[in-house]
């Protein structure tokens, strides 16, 4: 009987604890527009969302964190991020113009407040709703290292969600992408350095919207594929552009998967001065086709005599809210529906031939004559030949 009760006693045990495990491993239930979702959203240090409306709220060692769907439907993320820093400034916060991160899946941007407080917010995709995830990390100075160290896996999960509990080793958000690893090895073989590999790489959404630290592992990464050292891969004297699109053959490297820009991407920019290496067709960042006088302008730059400024309407235009390069997207080859199905990857729009591409307009916003007659009336040097 002692026995029996002994056996008992430890099988209710046990069925305690399992209850307590699949309380702390079950799915966030979170809700849009009275439809009902699981995302599985693993929380560090016993911690716990608690529902608040369609919020979902945890607060851990000094990070306070809300969770949502976003109810309404958005056109692109970047006006998400523009409606949060907006909001913002009406109570005090205030915000840089270098904190906006910007992709077609997921963009961020962070404000601070005047009590000393920090919010940064991200927006990421999901497809088992067709909508936008919005985070909120808000923690007070001091405690940057904090938000650092819990926040990765929390976006790791949302980047790559699933309805069931994760088995296995959660995600960490330090991962590094396949895609881009044998893209590497792509680059490599076509006589790529490294340092320029690893400068593409660093201009993505992946890096600027990762972890902080994810650029390091690639560049360790890089240096074990090359044979070099790490400090080589970051500081190494290597061409550095706006990678929107290919100078001599048009090519849409912004909108292109790793492997892909690794293939495509024209051998002249393995030169660091490819201005001079590679044919001047298309337009770096608009993708229009060049004019002769567009062509004689940006093949000005950095001749003697003439204003290094050419350069930023040429090759790298300061960016504004213009998107990061995206490098592709794999997730949707992932992502689990809410009906088990998986989803489709999105269709790419046919490429256009290169008689459909439209010139580069000469005048009005970004074209070279009003840019050039700025820079004539202020004293720098242009080229000649030209009506300005």
């Amino acid at each position: 009987m002692r026995r029996m009760s002994r056996a008992l006693f430890v099988f209710l045990v046990t069925l305690v604890l399992w209850s307590m495990a699949a309380v702390d491993t079950a799915a966030l239930e979170i809700w849009r527009n009275q439809t009902r979702y699981e995302i599985d959203v693993p929380l560090p240090n016993g911690a716990s969302f608690k529902k608040a409306g369609v919020d979902r709220k945890a607060s851990i060692r000094g990070v306070d964190i809300n969770l949502r769907l976003i109810q309404d439907t958005y056109p692109n993320c970047g006006k998400l991020v523009a409606e949060r820093e907006s909001a913002g400034w009406e109570r005090n916060y205030s915000s840089l113009p270098g904190n906006r991160k910007v992709s077609a899946r997921e963009c961020s941007t962070q404000i601070y407040g005047p009590t000393r407080i920090t919010i940064k917010s991200h927006y990421i995709w999901l497809d088992m709703c067709q909508c936008f995830a919005a985070i909120h990390f808000a923690y007070p100075d001091g405690l940057d290292d904090t938000f650092e160290e819990i926040s990765p896996p929390i976006l790791a999960a949302l980047r790559n969600p699933t309805r069931a509990p994760r088995k296995g080793k959660p995600l960490t958000g330090y991962e590094l992408d396949p895609d881009w690893l044998e893209a590497f090895a792509i680059f490599r073989k076509r006589g790529f350095p490294a340092a320029l590999v690893y400068n593409i790489l660093g201009d993505t959404a992946h890096i600027a919207l990762g972890a902080r630290g994810l650029g390091d592992r690639y560049a360790e990464e890089l240096a074990r594929l090359y044979g070099t050292s790490a400090k080589e891969v970051k500081d190494g004297d290597a061409a550095s552009a706006s990678w929107f699109f290919d100078l001599e053959t048009g090519f849409a490297i912004h909108s292109a998967s790793p492997q892909q820009i690794a293939s495509k991407l024209s051998s002249c920019y393995r030169k660091r001065d490819y201005w001079t290496a590679c044919k001047l067709n298309y337009h770096q960042e608009k993708g229009c086709r060049m004019t002769a006088s567009w062509k004689k302008v940006c093949g000005a730059y950095m001749k003697p005599g003439m204003s290094t400024m050419i350069g930023d309407l040429c090759f790298w235009e300061p960016r504004g809210d213009l998107p990061m390069l995206g490098g592709g997207d794999t997730r949707e080859k992932t992502v689990a529906l809410p009906s088990g199905k998986k989803a489709k990857a999105p269709s790419r729009k046919k490429v256009a031939a290169r008689s459909e591409v439209p010139y580069c307009e000469d005048d009005g916003y970004a074209g070279w004559r009003p840019y050039l007659r700025e820079l004539r009336d202020r004293g720098d040097g242009v080229p000649a030949g030209l009506k300005l």
